[in-house]
């Protein structure tokens, strides 16, 4: 570069000097795109041309920055950031280029799941948000016994938990961009009632048996108990009413009792047991005619009717006048009656099985011959 002058007196003068012009270095970035939560990293992508950056100023936009060549920076907030970056090179130039970030807004997840008996299984339907973006789910049931099947891919699983009880679920979400959410909630599955119940398992024709309701609640009380007699008759009984209950056969053989019970939540439990019915015997009875003052003669003509020998006798003549011969343990005794008139004969039968019958008949005492 030359000067030169002249002054008033047309003197002149001249300089010359050579100058230095440097290019300026060119900014330039480039950012990863994460989601809210996560860290930007931001990587310096200047061109020196070719005189080397002396020092790097971020602006992120957020009133926060950086003198990093390659920093990295957690935005509060989700959205589109515009950040800044200034270079000065050795010989004090600068450039500064300003680009945008984008900060992804993390999907939310969330679920529900129905209250279930265990035994059946439990239904989770996905609520996350936004619809219709959501790529993956992972479900964590909370039951590690159950082994593989603790955890799902679905989106709407379901689940058989291997007890009653809490359990935490937790879900996992990823949305088109990467982003994630997780959210964790406490399920119950009811536990179930224990139905039972006692009697003596045999009894007689015509003999009432107590089926004596032993159940036990689970978490919620039971409110309806069903009988089976397994003869072809029922019985239900409904909360508060009295769940235990009498019954009589009237055949013998084995029947399958069943008790069914449901508890206020729906859950239900079943028990069968055999009850024994013995054949009961049929008692009957002959007698010689009757006359006074002559001894009457008593046949037991009682048949088994398909059960077990008999073994006991007692007749009750119906005669309480004539004291101790009232009665009889014999199977065919004879009684003298103490009067003309009718009286009321009885006979108790017992067969091996200690099952019973009663006959009672009339018998007409004629008086003696005049």
């Amino acid at each position: 570069v030359s000067l030169s002058v002249t002054d008033d007196n047309d003197c002149h003068a001249s300089v010359s000097q050579s100058i230095e012009v440097y290019m300026p270095p060119i900014a330039d970035f480039s950012a990863t795109e994460e989601c809210e939560g996560n860290p930007t990293t931001f990587t310096d992508e200047s061109v020196a041309s070719p005189i080397p950056l002396a020092s790097w100023f971020w602006d992120f936009g957020d009133g926060n920055s950086s003198v990093l060549q390659n920093p990295t920076h957690l935005f509060s907030t989700a959205g589109t950031h515009s950040v800044t970056l200034t270079v000065v090179n050795i010989e004090g130039c600068s450039d500064s280029y300003t680009g945008e970030v984008v900060v992804h807004t993390n999907p939310i997840a969330a679920f529900t799941a129905d209250t279930v008996c265990f035994g059946i299984p439990t239904s989770f339907t996905d609520l996350s948000q936004p619809a219709g973006q959501i790529t993956d789910w992972l479900w964590d049931f909370g039951d590690p016994t159950s082994g593989g099947s603790n955890s799902s891919f679905l989106q709407f699983p379901n689940h058989l938990y291997t007890g009653s009880g809490s359990y935490t679920v937790t879900l996992t979400i990823t949305d088109l961009n990467g982003c994630t959410n997780t959210i964790s909630e406490n399920i119950w599955v009811e536990p179930l009632p224990i139905a039972n119940f006692s009697f003596l398992n045999q009894a007689c024709v015509g003999e009432e048996v107590l089926f004596n309701n032993l159940s036990i609640p689970g978490n919620s009380d039971i409110i309806m108990w069903a009988w089976d007699y397994g003869d072809g008759t029922y019985d239900t009984i409904y909360a508060p009413g009295n769940p235990s209950v009498v019954h009589t056969y009237n055949s013998s053989g084995s029947f399958l009792v069943t008790l069914f019970v449901e508890s206020e939540q729906g859950c239900t439990s079943t028990v069968t047991k055999t009850m024994n019915i013995t054949p009961t015997p049929t008692a009957n009875i002959t007698f010689t005619h009757a006359c006074e003052g002559m001894q009457t003669q008593f046949t037991d003509v009682s048949s088994l009717s398909g059960g077990s020998p008999i073994i006991q006798y007692w007749w009750d003549f119906g005669d309480p006048l004539s004291g101790g011969t009232n009665n009889s343990f014999f199977q065919n005794p004879d009684h003298v009656f103490s009067g003309t008139g009718t009286y009321y004969v009885t006979l108790i039968v017992w067969n091996n099985d200690f099952c019973s019958d009663t006959i009672i008949k009339p018998v007409d005492v004629s008086p003696e011959p005049q």
